[in-house]
């Protein structure tokens, strides 16, 4: 791989590992409700979205902040 693919997926996998986090919470929490099937494919969701949303964007900030290794 090369340095700038490199750095998008560091910061890919920063930026998912604290929405990981926080979607485990979620799930945790969901136990605790009436619902509990409600509440973990929220969280499922919101993991999803958050990747979207946030990962993608996180990959290209990365990818267009490194450098290449030539």
């Amino acid at each position: 791989m090369s340095g700038k693919v490199e750095k998008g997926v560091s910061w890919l996998k920063t930026v998912m590992l604290l929405w990981a986090a926080l979607v485990g919470f979620k799930i945790l929490a969901a136990f605790g409700q009436e619902n509990t099937a409600r509440g973990v494919v929220e969280a499922l969701f919101m993991f999803i979205g958050a990747f979207v949303l946030t990962g993608i964007p996180a990959f290209i900030i990365g990818w267009a902040t490194g450098k290449n290794e030539q």
